[in-house]
Protein backbone atom coordinates (compact mmCIF):
# COMPACT_ATOMS: atom_id res chain seq x y z
CA UNK A 1 0.00 0.00 0.00
CA UNK A 2 1.02 3.06 -1.10
CA UNK A 3 1.45 5.98 1.38
CA UNK A 4 -0.22 9.56 0.39
CA UNK A 5 3.10 11.20 0.00
CA UNK A 6 4.25 8.43 -2.37
CA UNK A 7 1.06 8.70 -4.78
CA UNK A 8 1.23 12.48 -4.88
CA UNK A 9 5.27 11.99 -6.68
CA UNK A 10 3.85 9.57 -8.46
CA UNK A 11 0.89 11.41 -9.62
CA UNK A 12 2.98 14.03 -10.45
CA UNK A 13 5.35 12.33 -12.36
CA UNK A 14 2.72 10.71 -14.76
CA UNK A 15 1.09 14.35 -15.27
CA UNK A 16 2.51 17.00 -17.58
CA UNK A 17 3.39 20.17 -15.53
CA UNK A 18 1.09 23.11 -16.25
CA UNK A 19 2.57 26.26 -16.38
CA UNK A 20 0.72 29.31 -14.55
CA UNK A 21 1.00 32.91 -14.96
CA UNK A 22 1.44 32.65 -19.03
CA UNK A 23 0.20 35.94 -20.61
CA UNK A 24 -2.17 35.13 -22.92
CA UNK A 25 -3.63 37.70 -25.56
CA UNK A 26 -7.00 37.42 -24.95
CA UNK A 27 -7.39 36.83 -21.07
CA UNK A 28 -10.59 38.61 -19.19
CA UNK A 29 -9.86 39.15 -15.18
CA UNK A 30 -12.69 40.02 -13.30
CA UNK A 31 -12.87 43.41 -11.37
CA UNK A 32 -14.29 43.08 -7.86
CA UNK A 33 -15.20 46.71 -7.45
CA UNK A 34 -17.06 47.28 -10.25
CA UNK A 35 -17.77 43.32 -10.95
CA UNK A 36 -16.82 43.61 -14.67
CA UNK A 37 -14.75 41.00 -16.75
CA UNK A 38 -11.96 43.24 -18.31
CA UNK A 39 -9.22 42.47 -20.14
CA UNK A 40 -5.56 41.85 -18.32
CA UNK A 41 -4.36 45.47 -19.93
CA UNK A 42 -7.26 47.19 -17.65
CA UNK A 43 -5.34 45.50 -14.32
CA UNK A 44 -2.22 47.03 -12.50
CA UNK A 45 0.52 44.22 -11.95
CA UNK A 46 1.50 43.74 -8.45
CA UNK A 47 4.85 41.87 -8.42
CA UNK A 48 5.13 40.79 -11.92
CA UNK A 49 1.09 38.91 -11.43
CA UNK A 50 -1.97 40.23 -11.92
CA UNK A 51 -3.82 39.59 -9.03
CA UNK A 52 -7.12 39.19 -9.71
CA UNK A 53 -8.86 39.84 -6.21
CA UNK A 54 -7.84 43.89 -6.98
CA UNK A 55 -9.88 46.03 -8.71
CA UNK A 56 -8.98 47.76 -12.25
CA UNK A 57 -6.67 50.55 -13.08
CA UNK A 58 -9.92 52.64 -13.17
CA UNK A 59 -11.59 51.48 -10.08
CA UNK A 60 -8.54 51.72 -8.31
CA UNK A 61 -7.81 55.56 -9.53
CA UNK A 62 -11.39 56.35 -8.46
CA UNK A 63 -10.35 54.92 -4.97
CA UNK A 64 -7.14 56.59 -4.55
CA UNK A 65 -8.74 59.93 -5.76
CA UNK A 66 -11.24 59.83 -3.08
CA UNK A 67 -8.69 58.72 -0.14
CA UNK A 68 -6.43 61.62 -1.26
CA UNK A 69 -9.52 64.31 -0.85
CA UNK A 70 -10.68 62.53 1.99
CA UNK A 71 -7.30 62.88 3.39
CA UNK A 72 -5.54 65.55 1.68
CA UNK A 73 -4.02 67.89 4.11
CA UNK A 74 -1.88 64.70 6.01
CA UNK A 75 -0.89 63.44 2.81
CA UNK A 76 0.76 66.76 2.03
CA UNK A 77 1.73 67.81 5.31
CA UNK A 78 3.56 63.98 5.62
CA UNK A 79 5.18 64.53 1.78
CA UNK A 80 6.40 68.04 2.97
CA UNK A 81 7.81 66.58 6.24
CA UNK A 82 9.87 63.68 4.22
CA UNK A 83 11.26 66.35 1.59
CA UNK A 84 12.43 68.17 4.08
CA UNK A 85 14.70 65.55 5.98
CA UNK A 86 15.38 63.78 2.92
CA UNK A 87 16.26 66.98 0.45
CA UNK A 88 19.34 65.30 -1.08
CA UNK A 89 17.42 62.02 -1.83
CA UNK A 90 14.42 63.74 -3.19
CA UNK A 91 16.78 65.58 -5.40
CA UNK A 92 18.80 62.95 -6.73
CA UNK A 93 15.31 61.04 -7.52
CA UNK A 94 14.51 64.03 -9.44
CA UNK A 95 17.60 63.99 -11.46
CA UNK A 96 17.54 60.27 -12.00
CA UNK A 97 14.03 60.68 -13.42
CA UNK A 98 14.15 64.05 -15.50
CA UNK A 99 17.42 64.27 -17.01
CA UNK A 100 18.33 60.10 -16.34
CA UNK A 101 22.07 60.95 -14.44
CA UNK A 102 22.72 59.18 -11.30
CA UNK A 103 24.00 60.90 -7.52
CA UNK A 104 27.40 59.84 -9.05
CA UNK A 105 27.10 61.36 -12.71
CA UNK A 106 26.00 64.59 -10.79
CA UNK A 107 28.76 64.59 -8.48
CA UNK A 108 31.05 64.31 -10.89
CA UNK A 109 30.14 66.24 -12.87
CA UNK A 110 29.70 69.00 -10.49
CA UNK A 111 33.79 68.15 -9.65
CA UNK A 112 34.91 68.59 -13.20
CA UNK A 113 33.40 71.93 -12.83
CA UNK A 114 35.28 73.13 -9.79
CA UNK A 115 31.65 72.98 -7.90
CA UNK A 116 30.83 76.34 -9.94
CA UNK A 117 28.55 77.52 -12.87
CA UNK A 118 29.76 76.66 -16.14
CA UNK A 119 29.17 79.68 -17.61
CA UNK A 120 30.08 82.67 -14.86
CA UNK A 121 32.20 80.24 -12.81
CA UNK A 122 30.39 81.75 -9.93
CA UNK A 123 29.00 78.60 -6.82
CA UNK A 124 25.04 78.84 -6.60
CA UNK A 125 23.86 81.45 -4.87
CA UNK A 126 20.45 81.51 -4.17
CA UNK A 127 18.64 80.02 -1.72
CA UNK A 128 15.40 77.35 -1.33
CA UNK A 129 13.23 77.69 1.75
CA UNK A 130 12.01 79.98 3.96
CA UNK A 131 13.24 81.70 7.18
CA UNK A 132 17.00 81.64 7.71
CA UNK A 133 17.99 78.18 6.41
CA UNK A 134 21.33 78.98 5.65
CA UNK A 135 21.53 75.26 4.65
CA UNK A 136 19.31 75.01 2.19
CA UNK A 137 21.57 76.26 -0.25
CA UNK A 138 20.39 75.38 -3.84
CA UNK A 139 22.71 73.22 -6.10
CA UNK A 140 23.58 74.18 -9.83
CA UNK A 141 20.91 73.23 -12.28
CA UNK A 142 21.30 70.51 -14.85
CA UNK A 143 21.52 72.42 -18.10
CA UNK A 144 20.43 69.89 -21.15
CA UNK A 145 19.49 70.29 -24.78
CA UNK A 146 15.51 70.62 -24.86
CA UNK A 147 15.63 68.99 -28.61
CA UNK A 148 18.06 66.19 -28.23
CA UNK A 149 17.83 65.54 -24.45
CA UNK A 150 21.49 65.92 -24.01
CA UNK A 151 22.89 67.39 -20.60
CA UNK A 152 25.24 70.13 -21.32
CA UNK A 153 26.89 70.59 -17.89
CA UNK A 154 25.65 72.70 -14.21
CA UNK A 155 24.75 75.96 -14.70
CA UNK A 156 23.65 78.41 -11.26
CA UNK A 157 19.82 80.01 -11.28
CA UNK A 158 20.65 82.90 -12.92
CA UNK A 159 22.63 81.48 -15.76
CA UNK A 160 19.74 78.84 -16.54
CA UNK A 161 17.40 81.33 -16.26
CA UNK A 162 18.98 83.35 -18.60
CA UNK A 163 19.28 80.82 -21.27
CA UNK A 164 15.85 80.23 -20.94
CA UNK A 165 14.55 83.66 -21.33
CA UNK A 166 16.95 83.46 -24.48
CA UNK A 167 15.07 80.48 -25.72
CA UNK A 168 18.39 78.91 -25.98
CA UNK A 169 18.86 80.59 -29.54
CA UNK A 170 22.81 81.47 -30.40
CA UNK A 171 21.15 84.55 -32.82
CA UNK A 172 19.52 86.18 -30.16
CA UNK A 173 22.38 85.99 -27.34
CA UNK A 174 24.81 87.55 -30.29
CA UNK A 175 22.11 90.00 -30.93
CA UNK A 176 22.18 90.76 -27.32
CA UNK A 177 26.13 90.78 -27.26
CA UNK A 178 25.54 93.49 -30.54
CA UNK A 179 23.19 95.87 -28.09
CA UNK A 180 25.61 94.99 -25.23
CA UNK A 181 28.91 96.54 -26.86
CA UNK A 182 26.67 99.61 -28.51
CA UNK A 183 26.24 101.47 -25.76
Amino acid sequence: MMCQIEYNISMSAQQPKQVENVRRTNAKLFCKQCLKDKDESEFYKFSGKYRKEYACKKCVNIRRRKHYQKNKVRIIAVAKKYREKNRERVLHAKRKQTYGITKEQYNKMLEQQNFVCAVCKNPESSRVGKGNCADYKNSLSVDHNHKTGKIRGLLCSKCNRALGYLQESVEIMQSLISYIKKY
